[in-house]
């Protein structure tokens, strides 16, 4: 069936179809940029070549269906029997005509009300911008909201809200911290709409549970407001952020709800995890929102620079909050200031026991994996073990009322570090919850990275209902090494209904050497219709030998439609020497999103040295959105002798947001000896702003001994911002012997939050016999928040003979969520008196004070 159910739109499909097949060569890269060349009115990307030959729309735009014969046609495969473009031209025609009497047909139905409210009769309060300071001269006579500054990022949103004006639909993520401004500039950004444009914010029953609901309602000519759109793409159940995603990129392709425009707003730590590629062989929790996410950042500076605040000094009528931001706020952080940032802050710092007691709680509550909402009873719950034995028997009856009313306190007109949430409509919660500020959150993940929670927090969180929260609490204890902890959660999850505790669960009892409950726990799991536990199982029985009873497990989870377990058939046909089979098994699993699939599968062309159908899988992997095989189809052509060919793709994977490809291509003509044409490459990365391909120029020339080309480069690249460039300076200029000119590298990329030249630099001291040194520049890294670094120190220290502070150190850095130097730690005490202890805290992990865990605090489910 037809995405319109009409059989003028099937007899459009079908011509498509038809020519597709005959047209399997070229790729829809190739496609979007001759497009792009013939500067068609209406974009084309892969997602919408997919739907129009996937037959899940008819193109709005009849020169794109001229485009596509005209392109198309002559490449055919013998065979295909050409059609007229006046024919193509009346098939779509019909199929336009057909849908759109489809749509008039719907519209005798009853039309639900548009999502979304007229622009301007939304408040900016309302989305979630932050309400300003109050003038200790006026009071509440000013409006809610100074006169807004602009800066440079703001000119660059103009440009993404003014193609969403002139009809096409556009994602724009403002990423910065805490109170940098980023809600207030998508604010303003927006009321350079036309009039006719709604905006809609999905906040309830839950931010997930109203976009997930309504997205489908979304008319065109619509903003979607997605403050701290974290809440949406990191659910407690993964796979709901991941439905999200998806449905908001087929709405940003979808042609009939034209154009629609995203807002989005997001911390840099968000950023970071939704859109980091996964580590080879293990799961991708987030592809479908790192593709949504990709090459939509626009990053939102934490503070004014001199020049915006010299201007921002010389306006004239200045409101008074700015005129007071401007003069007071420290080191040009004005946003932060004006939200009442230096209060909040102050706030928390000097709140009795009590009320400290209840942030601290709240923060630790958010950072494991809480939601923003934190019912009250949680917290009351919580509390009380962040007080020590006197601040407790000195806290009143109605400490939790008392303390609750410091925390709500507004700070200059301001709401309080800890709020009461209030509900705004009947489908909300009605019990008792509380809201934490977002600057004391996030001061608060900072400051409390290294602390781990007191028994009554885990208390509390074994209280909890929601078994995809509990396991998110119990993943936690787990990255902190206190297994006892997460079993517990996993437990309580899976006893709740959870499927996707079960898993990790059964990793931890294995670990601890309970094989037979793990496996009565998979097969439970299983039974349930879990097929990632039936893959638990086939693991196991392959390490007890018993592989035709692994083969059998496998092929019941692929049968279940586990895509990873179809993977794992093919590659075990394939070890067994039966390729057609295996063959067979990785096109099923290609076909259905199996990304590395495609790669296996090239990997057996390339044996049978089959060069065309390499490329041809690898060009099949970049159209599904696997950017890294960009780099392979261009290092192909490059060895082809197609020059051109080879740049053109790796700067359209460049502007995909994969740089691989262009890195890859300025290595290998560098060492083919033609450096000129490397560095054009390089510089054509750079034009297009990426300074990668010049780094690793310079990195080539270093290692040639090139020394002042690689630090003319390297500097070129860093004055792009690029920090990994300065690593690059800091360790020419040690072993030049400037140690000086080293370090003052180090700190500008410390400066720019890379703390890597840092913990370089500790290691070139440390190579170069200068202990101290080493320390030196390992405990600044370590004080940015560098775990690698922390684990350095914990192993000078254990050289040097201090067993007990080596010992903190690890236990800090597992208490951060890094097991790594613990894990060190352990193997260099393997060889003393440590033995047993090393695998206990392997097997076991630790108690909540840091010790090491006996196999008991593993058994206990309460």
């Amino acid at each position: 069936m037809n995405a319109d159910g009409s059989p003028a739109a099937g007899r459009f499909f079908a011509a498509l179809a038809e020519l597709r097949r005959a047209t399997r060569s070229v790729s829809y890269t190739t496609l979007t940029r001759r497009a792009e060349a013939q500067r068609l009115q209406s974009p084309i990307t892969n997602q919408r070549l997919s739907d129009w030959f996937g037959a899940k729309a008819v193109p709005a735009d009849p020169a794109i269906v001229r485009f596509l014969v005209e392109y198309l046609q002559p490449r055919a495969s013998d065979g295909y029997r050409p059609r007229e473009l006046s024919t193509w031209l009346e098939l779509h025609r019909e199929a336009q005509r057909e849908r759109q009497a489809h749509r008039d047909k719907t519209d005798l139905d009853p039309v639900p009300p548009a999502l979304g409210r007229a622009i301007a009769e939304c408040n900016a309060i309302a989305l979630e911008v932050h309400k300003a300071i109050e003038s200790p001269e006026h009071g509440t006579a000013l409006p809610a909201l100074p006169a807004y500054v602009r800066r440079p990022h703001d000119a660059l949103l103009g440009e993404v809200v003014g193609a969403a004006a002139r009809g096409q639909s556009r994602i724009v993520t403002l990423v910065g911290g805490s109170s940098t401004g980023k809600t207030r500039a998508g604010w303003e950004a927006v009321q350079a709409l036309p009039a006719g444009w709604l905006l809609w914010h999905p906040i309830s029953p839950s931010r997930p549970d109203a976009l997930k609901a309504a997205l489908d309602d979304v008319a065109p000519r619509t903003v979607i407001w997605l403050n701290d759109a974290q809440h949406y793409l990191i659910t407690a159940g993964p796979s709901v952020g991941e439905r999200i995603a998806a449905a908001i990129r087929e709405a940003l392709t979808d042609d009939s709800r034209r154009p629609i425009l995203v807002v989005a707003t997001m911390w840099p730590e968000f950023w970071a995890k939704l859109t980091a590629p996964p580590s080879p062989g293990h799961p991708d929790p987030h592809s479908q929102a790192r593709e949504l996410l990709a090459g939509t950042d626009l990053p939102v500076p934490d503070r004014f620079t001199t020049t915006d605040l010299s201007r921002l000094r010389q306006s004239e009528d200045l409101d008074p909050r700015l005129r007071q931001a401007a003069a007071f706020a420290q080191k040009g952080r004005v946003t932060q200031y004006l939200a009442g940032v230096p209060g909040l802050i102050q706030r928390y710092q000097i709140a009795p026991p009590a009320a400290r007691a209840l942030m601290d709680a709240a923060i630790d509550l958010r950072r494991f994996g809480h939601g923003p909402m934190i019912p009250r009873s949680l917290l009351e719950h919580a509390a009380p073990g962040y007080l020590d034995d006197d601040e407790w028997q000195l806290t009143p009856e109605d400490w939790f009322e008392q303390a609750s009313a410091f925390t709500a306190a507004p700070c200059h007109g301001v709401p309080g570090p800890l709020v009461p949430f209030r509900p705004r409509s009947d489908d909300e919660p009605r019990s008792p919850a509380y809201k934490l500020a977002d600057y004391v959150e996030q001061a608060g993940r900072r400051d409390r990275a290294a602390v781990f929670p007191p028994e009554t927090f885990w208390q509390a969180a074994s209280s909890l209902t929601d078994p995809d929260v509990l396991r998110r609490f119990g993943s936690q204890a787990e990255a902190r090494m206190r297994y006892g902890r997460a079993v517990q959660l996993y437990w309580r999850a899976v006893d709740l209904g959870s499927t996707s505790a079960s898993g990790p669960l059964g990793w931890r009892l294995e670990c601890a050497g309970d094989r037979d409950e793990a496996t009565a726990l998979y097969q439970r799991a299983a039974e349930s219709g879990d097929s990632m536990a039936l893959r638990s199982l086939a693991r196991m029985a392959d390490e007890r030998g018993d592989h035709a009873g692994a083969d059998d497990l496998y092929r019941r989870a692929a049968d279940s439609g586990d895509v990873v377990a179809l993977w794992h058939l093919a590659w075990r046909r394939e070890e067994a020497g039966d390729l057609g089979t295996a063959v067979s098994l990785y096109r099923r699993a290609a076909d259905k999103g199996h990304l590395m699939a495609l790669r296996d599968l090239a990997v057996i062309r390339k044996r049978a040295n089959d060069q065309r159908g390499v490329e041809a899988l690898f060009r099949e992997a970049a159209e599904r959105g696997d950017t890294n095989a960009f780099a392979v189809l261009a290092e192909m052509r490059e060895r082809a002798g197609d020059e051109e060919g080879a740049l053109a793709i790796a700067v359209h994977a460049l502007r995909l947001g994969d740089s691989s490809a262009i890195r890859g291509l300025t290595r290998t003509r560098e060492r083919a000896g033609d450096q000129g044409g490397a560095e054009r490459v390089a510089r054509r990365a750079l034009a297009d702003g990426d300074s990668s391909a010049l780094q690793a120029l310079a990195e080539l020339r270093e290692e040639g001994g090139r020394m002042a080309d690689a630090e003319r480069f390297f500097q070129e690249a860093a004055e792009t911002g690029d920090t990994g460039a300065l690593r690059g300076s800091t360790r020419l200029r040690e072993l030049a012997g400037d140690h000086d000119g080293a370090a003052r590298f180090a700190r500008r990329a410390l400066a720019g939050g890379d703390s890597a030249a840092l913990r370089d630099l500790a290691e070139l001291r440390e190579e170069a016999d200068d202990p101290a040194g080493a320390v030196k520049f390992y405990r600044e890294a370590a004080e940015a928040g560098d775990l690698t670094a922390l684990a350095a120190l914990a192993r000078l220290s254990e050289q040097a003979g201090e067993r007990d502070r080596a010992y903190a150190l690890a236990l800090e850095a597992a208490n951060r969520g890094d097991t790594m130097a613990m894990s060190v730690l352990a193997e260099m005490r393997q060889d003393r008196d440590g033995i047993a202890t090393a695998k206990a805290v392997a097997r076991f992990g630790l108690t909540d004070d840091g010790m090491p865990a006996a196999s008991a605090d593993l058994r206990n489910r309460s």
